[in-house]
């Protein structure tokens, strides 16, 4: 199936005798937004993502509504062999 947008030849041929020639902004603009429907995202709204205040960078947790967590390190003191 060959698009139909005002931008591209009806049978294929550089020389086509049933559309006329596409040309100005009309033409740049509907030839764009042809297949914007196949070529855009949507993705789903994460509702994790509404309750984030700040994010302060990589390897911080971020700061959100309700309790804040504190992750403690896994180990307070080391304890020496000898």
């Amino acid at each position: 199936m060959l698009p139909t947008h005002s931008g591209y030849p009806a049978s294929g041929f550089a020389n086509d005798t049933g559309q006329a020639n596409a040309v100005g902004d009309d033409a740049l603009a509907s030839a764009a937004k042809f297949d914007d429907s196949h070529s855009m995202q949507n993705l789903s709204i994460n509702q994790n993502n509404k309750r984030v205040l700040a994010k302060p960078g990589a390897g911080r947790l971020p700061k959100v509504q309700g309790p804040q967590i504190k992750i403690e390190p896994p180990v307070k003191e080391a304890t020496r062999m000898k």
